[in-house]
């Protein structure tokens, strides 16, 4: 339940399987993909561009510790799940993203502001 509760993203399954390979996560049961818990400070930010902004995402914000009954097991927050629209596949924005960068919706005018948060 916590894994679900702290998504950072889901995206087109071969974005997402081409991240999870350049942070060094292996896949697991469920589609599910972790990392080696002692290397998280030494993973890269994973940077998105959007509307020719970067936003990085930080390891310490896309690893999230999960307690097991055999410890703790550290998973990446990006979920590969092709979502389809009539624009392509989406990139559905979590949570923690969203803690990171203060987002303003303008529905009169279509469009969405994006900001780092304080």
């Amino acid at each position: 339940k916590q894994w679900y509760q702290r998504r950072v993203r889901v995206g087109p399954v071969n974005d997402v399987y081409a991240i999870n390979s350049f942070i060094g996560a292996r896949q697991m049961w469920g589609g599910m993909w972790f990392v080696d818990c002692s290397s998280t400070d030494t993973l890269p930010d994973v940077i998105f561009e959007i509307q020719g902004r970067e936003f990085p995402i930080p390891s310490s914000v896309y690893v999230i510790p999960v307690k097991t009954s055999g410890g703790v097991m550290c998973l990446s927050a990006f979920t590969p799940q092709d979502v389809k629209s009539s624009r392509g596949l989406l990139w559905v924005l979590g949570d923690v993203f969203h803690a990171m960068y203060y987002t303003i919706y303008d529905v009169g005018n279509e469009r969405v502001g994006l900001a780092t948060s304080v």
